[in-house]
């Protein structure tokens, strides 16, 4: 029929699937007014679990957590894996083996992370950088600070006056100005 009760409280509805509602605004809801509303998806053993995105029919997208690799988590687009958050959080983009807590990876550069600096890491294997924008009247800053003040030291360019400043224990120590001084 139209609309049904299973024995697990499902209906379905004009095509759409409802637990715990009797009105699902999606091909499938899942509602659970007393609590936490869970979807488990179990691939049981050594396999992976996986959400796969279609459309027109092709495959775009899969979410899972990888089985042979620690269960990791990974996005993965048509040609390859994009993404991976490790178990012990570690975030890959572009690197499915993060060697920083967040790794930004465009190519091989055949390096990896200074254990005294491994929060952050962009690896490419030409021209590598990273850009910051800002508003044409404000500033682009990297400060460094600790608990006790967070930005004892920074580098910091000014995009009103194009001027970059050095900063230690909060002050501008050199500052160099559109005219090269």
């Amino acid at each position: 029929s139209a609309t049904s009760t299973g024995s697990f409280g499902s209906v379905y509805t004009a095509g759409r699937v409802g637990i715990g509602t009797t009105a699902p605004s999606s091909l499938l809801e899942i509602e659970n007014s007393s609590g936490v509303a869970t979807l488990t998806i179990d691939a049981g053993g050594t396999t992976d679990a996986l959400i796969q995105l279609n459309d027109a029919g092709s495959a775009r997208w899969y979410i899972y957590n990888d089985a042979s690799d620690s269960d990791d988590l990974e996005i993965e687009s048509a040609t390859g894996v994009r993404m991976t958050i490790e178990q012990g959080g570690k975030v890959g983009i572009g690197e499915t083996v993060p060697l920083a807590n967040l790794h930004v990876r465009s190519a091989d550069g055949s390096g990896t992370a200074a254990t005294d600096s491994d929060e952050f890491m962009i690896e490419g294997s030409g021209h590598t950088g990273m850009t910051i924008i800002g508003g044409t009247s404000h500033s682009c800053t990297i400060s460094f600070g600790d608990s006790g003040d967070n930005n004892i030291g920074f580098i910091s360019w000014d995009n009103s006056s194009n001027a970059l400043s050095f900063a230690a224990n909060t002050t501008a120590r050199m500052v160099l100005d559109a005219n090269s001084r």
